[in-house]
């Protein structure tokens, strides 16, 4: 059955609602992963959940929310509400946050000095240089401290949680910070604030300092203060150069002592092992709640556009919003956050590109249709997380162009026939091609198309191309098998690749950008002549090896031209037809 896509309106069969093109660019033009969009059935369980609130104001759905915890055992031990004897919260500790209430209203920030603030039950917030501390450990990402100045200059309300320092350190790990910015840019904050499903594909695997779910970096921070838990004899200044999630894995007892529905869930995950750890790492969570102006906010769609809902101070929301952040992916907390980005403002809210983007996807989508049947408007799904374009080039070779974080480059990968496109993650070799052409991301993957369809042509200017050609064509012509075949392709790309590397091994990559751009953008270099290759059909002759050439992309910019006539041509008639 044919339907429409979802963008660029053109005709699709099946049930899909976006076609290759546009399914390609859900990544460059949003920072999203097709593992992170909720499916149908998920987004009714939620919808089922939001339904009692709709038409309510944003105050009473979030408490509508609280109120699917049962009971305060769900949440982390530190989150529960103050039992016995209150805390002994002076006029004198209101007066002081009601000061930082004035200070952040007046001049738009906190303030530039040194600045301490007392929390209720003991321990205190700093303040220096930008930075926020709880008891003298380094908070990750700023918490709303506009929003906790009001909460904790009433009295009343300090006794809402029961241990402050460890719920600041967890909501610090949960959000993070927002800037105004242009609908075009949300997809490069979205990829730099996210953060992997888990550290580490395996237990025992410590990865480089980097960004880590909230709740392995919220045990990882707490205990790497404590210096009698710390790894190794050197304690706490050892862990200052460890990954906060192989610290927190390290310690299942400080893990299970964060107790709640999170506690648990990441125990259960970490005694099955590698197989969940694998399933988690492969993921991808983008960020829920954010802090702009020192407030907290719900990341959440409105008329196809992320926006930011301000989240009620009250504790009962923020525990749980908090609360849930800390579960692993698939659980039931982590996906009513996620599937609240699209739920939020009503009940089938999709993202949709701005202008410029919808332009571009609709270009690429008639050169996708100009190229026949040497590509397709059928998504060809890569993995878990993409989807690619199939385009099939003049030499017989085979190609999936496929979305990447970068609006302005495309990751190619290459197989040698057609039949393995239901296997092409089985049966493919990356092919490196780094165009930098600074267009919107549609317009540069319809140049990748057409140089690639014409990739006799193309290999002239782009090096890596070239040699995959050269290998692809001096292989076996008569192999016992197409796998035999392409094994042999494999092994002698892979050999000089290690040779190339071994030989570059101390050039500047730096530098090679440079010059690569110059040759974009200047006219180019007389001198600077392509060889011609060595025809096959030259029988007679021994082949002449070719000299190094520098690697050049003149050619995706003139692809990146012919793209943009045939998209205005095309764009021509069917004003005509209209």
């Amino acid at each position: 059955m044919a339907s429409k896509c979802d963008w660029c309106n053109g005709k699709i069969e099946g049930v899909l609602s976006k076609c290759a093109g546009c399914n390609t660019l859900v990544r460059p033009f949003f920072g999203i992963l097709r593992n992170q969009i909720p499916s149908k059935a998920e987004l009714e369980r939620t919808n089922s959940i939001m339904e009692p609130f709709r038409g309510l104001d944003d105050t009473q759905r979030f408490l509508g929310l609280a109120n699917q915890i049962n009971s305060e055992y769900e949440l982390p031990k530190a989150f529960r509400a103050r039992r016995g004897k209150p805390y002994d919260w002076s006029g004198d500790d209101c007066e002081s946050w009601n000061r930082m209430r004035a200070i952040i209203n007046k001049w738009g920030s906190v303030p530039r000095v040194p600045f301490m603030l007392r929390l209720p039950g003991g321990g205190f917030l700093e303040i220096e240089d930008g930075n926020q501390f709880v008891n003298g450990c380094k908070l990750p990402n700023s918490l709303p401290l506009l929003d906790l100045a009001g909460w904790l200059s009433n009295h009343q309300r300090a006794g809402a949680i029961c241990n402050w320092p460890d719920f600041l350190m967890a909501m610090s790990c949960s959000v993070r910070e927002i800037y105004p910015m242009e609908d075009e840019d949300w997809g490069s904050w979205n990829v730099n604030n996210s953060w992997p499903g888990i550290d580490a594909p395996h237990p025992d695997i410590e990865t480089p300092l980097g960004v880590t779910c909230p709740f392995m970096q919220f045990v990882g921070l707490q205990v790497a203060k404590e210096p009698r838990r710390g790894v190794g004899e050197h304690g706490e200044r050892e862990n200052l150069h460890r990954n906060a999630g192989f610290i927190a894995r390290s310690h299942p007892d400080a893990i299970q002592g964060v107790e709640g529905v999170a506690s648990a869930a990441w125990m259960e995950i970490l005694e099955m092992g590698r197989i969940e750890m694998e399933k988690l790492f492969n993921l991808r969570v983008a960020p829920r709640l954010a802090v702009i102006d020192n407030r907290l906010h719900l990341i959440a769609l409105k008329d196809g556009r992320p926006g930011l809902v301000h989240v009620t101070v009250d504790p009962e929301i923020w525990r749980v919003l908090v609360s849930w952040s800390l579960e692993p992916e698939g659980s039931p907390g982590a996906r009513l956050m996620r599937d609240l980005f699209y739920t939020w403002n009503s009940v089938d809210e999709e993202l949709v590109p701005t202008k410029t983007q919808m332009k571009s996807a609709k270009l690429l989508r008639n050169n996708i249709e100009m190229l026949g049947e040497c590509s397709s408007t059928e998504p060809i799904y890569f993995s878990d997380v993409s989807t690619g374009i199939h385009v099939e080039g003049a030499s017989g070779m085979h190609y999936l162009v496929i979305g990447t974080d970068d609006p302005y480059k495309f990751a190619v990968e290459s197989f040698p026939q057609k039949q393995y496109l239901a296997d092409v993650d089985k049966y493919s070799l990356g092919v490196c091609i780094d165009p930098r052409i600074k267009h919107p991301a549609g317009d540069v993957a319809a140049a990748y198309l057409l140089a690639l369809s014409n990739d006799v042509e193309s290999r002239g200017q782009i090096g890596t191309l070239d040699t995959l050609l050269n290998i692809f064509e001096e292989a076996p012509t008569a192999p016992s098998s197409v796998e035999g075949w392409w094994k042999v392709v494999l092994e002698t790309h892979e050999l000089i690749i290690e040779h190339e590397y071994d030989e570059d091994e101390d050039y500047d990559e730096e530098d090679e950008d440079l010059e690569l751009f110059d040759e974009i953008v200047d006219e180019p270099n007389p001198e600077m002549v392509v060889q011609e290759r060595p025809r096959r059909e030259d029988l007679g002759e021994e082949p002449v090896p070719l000299q190094p050439q520098p690697e050049r992309y003149e050619i995706l910019v003139e692809m990146f031209e012919e793209a943009m006539r045939m998209g205005m041509n095309l764009g021509q008639n069917e004003e005509e037809v209209v």
